[in-house]
């Protein structure tokens, strides 16, 4: 339920002349009220110079802690802008849904859907949900900024990928789904457009408008997705199981990787022949592929979903491990748990140690992660951390910059990976109950922060560690 500021929001969107169902649709998936501490030493001192000589007034007044910038993307309904988040200093991209435009309450629910899915989700192939801020007219979604455009825009500029290349890339979608699927959401959406690059080119599933839970051993009904990477389960509009469906569209995409092309396509864009072909699995690799990659292929694209090999038997395939390894940078960065026994929350201390000398108190940042609550305070942290694992990635050397051959010299290999450093600290706090977390689903422009009242029975100890439903094209033709 939305809390008595959610509602007011709700009660002024409907004033506005948003309808009612829509204007209600997102106060129960926005963010929590947080006080927003000013940053002591700022990270960047010109923000219009950073955000490429662009400073937007209008919605860096409506995002506190934020220094909005230039429209880097639109939509029919939204546009996404580049921003600061000030007090890590960190890029971030805005998706700004303009309430009226939304063409009605399906469209809204599917925000809303993507939202309740984003927000449980925290790995580094995985597009980042930072925060949600409602207003009345605008919904304001904070996510991690991937600069280096698609997957797809990958592909097209090379045409297609060498094979070392592309496994090097599987793995890191792998890793991605896999984590999902653990989580129990299954994406139903995979193709080359939802995969963006980062900085170092690293992958980063995104757009879980289409997503769901799922319950293992229980079927789902929804069909949905791009029809060119559509599961044959899903176009002959079957009851199936969640996790076989991004495998198959998983082969789709390492398909147009290797080929420069869609295994399943029409010469004259017939649904009915599409479906046909999909529905038996009936494709052409280019002869050119080795006989591993080939074989990679056939048991992805399976269409039996029962004998579909599964995304850990693709970390074991033959063709992966003879590739270069991908190796995970912020999994222990960013893992926040806790322990069972003595309610200790672990977490990077060197992350909390800055949040606090900014003047946030320890414990309700500790809770806050603990919650897996969406708000500026949280945003800090996995901001933090994602500059702490670019860090670690230079500091292994160039290798672990994610580098393929298709960009640099013909036939290198990223060479050996070495572990992260261990400063992975803990910072618990047991027993006691939080305000802040009473709120946690409700963040309303200009509401105040809890003002510490979270105590810890057992203190604080440190431990010195796009758009669906199109063709999903490339956008050439078959040679």
């Amino acid at each position: 339920p939305a809390s008595a500021q959610g509602q007011q929001v709700v009660a002024a969107a409907i004033a506005a002349g948003i309808p009612e169902a829509i204007a209600g649709m997102f106060a129960c998936v926005a963010s929590a009220p947080v006080q927003i501490m000013p940053p002591v030493l700022p990270k960047v001192t010109d923000y219009a110079a950073a955000l490429g000589g662009e400073l937007n007034s209008e919605h860096s007044a409506v995002l506190p802690g934020y220094a909005v910038g230039k429209v880097i993307g639109e939509g029919g309904f939204c546009q996404v802008r580049l921003a600061i988040h000030q007090l890590s200093g960190r890029k971030v991209a805005v998706k700004i849904i303009d309430k009226a435009k939304l063409a009605d309450a399906n469209e809204a629910k599917r925000i809303q859907r993507e939202i309740r899915v984003m927000r449980h989700l925290t790995h580094e192939c995985v597009i980042k949900l930072f925060e949600v801020v409602d207003t009345p007219k605008m919904l304001y979604l904070i996510m991690e900024h991937a600069p280096n455009g698609s997957l797809l825009d990958y592909v097209r500029a090379r045409k297609r990928l060498a094979e070392q290349d592309a496994a090097y890339i599987l793995q890191q979608i792998v890793a991605g789904l896999e984590y999902c699927h653990r989580r129990e959401v299954v994406h139903r959406d995979v193709k080359l457009e939802n995969i963006l690059l980062d900085a170092d080119n690293g992958m980063k599933v995104i757009d879980f408008g289409l997503s769901a839970f799922f319950v293992p051993g229980k079927r789902l009904r929804v069909h949905c997705g791009s029809p060119s990477y559509a599961a044959p389960e899903i176009v002959a509009r079957k009851q199936y199981d969640g996790p076989p469906v991004d495998v198959w569209s998983l082969g789709v995409v390492l398909f147009a990787m290797l080929a420069g092309y869609l295994p399943f396509h029409s010469s004259s864009g017939n649904k009915q022949e599409l479906c046909a072909k999909i529905m038996e699995g009936r494709y052409t690799p280019p002869e050119s592929l080795s006989a591993l990659a080939k074989d990679l292929l056939s048991r992805m694209l399976t269409v039996d979903p029962d004998r579909r090999i599964t995304l850990d038997a693709i970390m074991g395939h033959p063709w992966v491990k003879a590739a270069a390894k991908w190796e995970p940078v912020g999994g222990s960065i960013y893992m926040v748990r806790a322990d069972p026994t003595t309610g200790a929350v672990y977490a990077d201390d060197q992350l909390v140690s800055e949040l606090e000398a900014a003047g946030y108190n320890r414990q309700i940042v500790l809770q806050h992660l603990l919650n897996q609550d969406t708000n500026y305070i949280t945003a800090g942290y996995y901001l933090l951390a994602e500059g702490k694992a670019e860090v670690i990635r230079r500091m292994r050397g160039p290798a672990a910059v994610r580098r393929y051959t298709s960009r640099s010299a013909p036939g290198a290999q990223p060479g050996d990976q070495q572990q992260p450093p261990s400063g992975v600290a803990a910072g618990g706090a047991a027993g006691g109950g939080s305000t802040a977390a009473a709120a946690t689903n409700t963040r309303t422009v200009g509401a105040t922060a809890p003002n510490g009242t979270w105590t810890a029975a057992g203190g604080v100890s440190s431990m010195g560690a796009g758009q669906h439903g199109g063709s999903g094209g490339l956008g050439w033709s078959r040679p």
